[in-house]
């Protein structure tokens, strides 16, 4: 992780259809997250990214996505709006 001190966020991608996030720095690194079906468990969250203000976004399982704060419980539901799930192309 050292490679990463000093440099900075320049981008984030996200992929379909198969759901990586993909982020890029300002050393020419990147960073990528890529779900496998095992991952699908429990209910928990391939992939969470922290943003500035508090916020953050989260990432399955299945197609599940949601946009809320970081510092409120989650157990709030005044704080939890939730984002569409985002349906992948057939092939």
């Amino acid at each position: 992780l050292t490679i990463l001190e000093n440099s900075q966020v320049s981008g984030v991608e996200i992929s379909l259809p198969d759901n990586a996030l993909t982020v890029l720095f300002s050393n020419q690194c990147l960073f990528r997250v890529v779900p496998m079906a095992d991952d699908d468990v429990d209910g928990v969250p391939y992939w969470e990214l922290f943003m500035p203000g508090n916020m953050f976004v989260s990432f399955g399982p299945g197609t599940r996505w949601s946009y809320r704060r970081s510092d409120v419980a989650a157990s709030d539901s005044r704080d939890r709006p939730s984002i569409p799930a985002v349906r992948a192309p057939r092939r």
